[in-house]
């Protein structure tokens, strides 16, 4: 997982906080990207986990030391294809306990994935 993590990394363009909070990344995976080995043959996607790599990856650029410990929700809508730009949008909710962060990912001006993800006890609201 950590060569797949770093050519998420490696396809990252822009990555930031805006003035609401939200971490924000944009991602554009190359044809030639590792994740869209088998995934599909004649028609490669990007697989469900790199999306969720990335929403890491973008919180770990923001300062966020984010690593997933489950997923309490998550649902796939639109595929991402090679060298689409895929954004991803991190907000964090306040649910009390700062181990829960809310992501969408988006592509061609659609929504692609929408998540719920919970970190384990690195991850701290306060830290960003």
């Amino acid at each position: 997982m950590g060569d797949l993590y770093a050519a998420v990394a490696s396809c990252a363009v822009a990555t930031g906080k805006n003035e609401q909070g939200e971490l924000r990344g944009k991602f554009t995976f190359p044809t030639s990207f590792i994740g869209f080995a088998g995934h599909f043959p004649g028609m490669p996607v990007l697989p469900g986990i790199v999306q969720m790599m990335a929403v890491l990856y973008t919180c770990v650029s923001c300062g966020l030391p984010a690593r997933m410990a489950g997923v309490t929700s998550c649902k796939f809508v639109q595929p991402v294809f090679p060298e689409q730009e895929m954004s991803v949008i991190v907000t964090l909710p306040d649910d009390g306990q700062g181990k829960t962060l809310q992501a969408l990912t988006r592509a061609g001006g659609a929504v692609c994935a929408e998540m719920v993800l919970l970190v384990d006890s690195a991850f701290s609201g306060a830290a960003v």
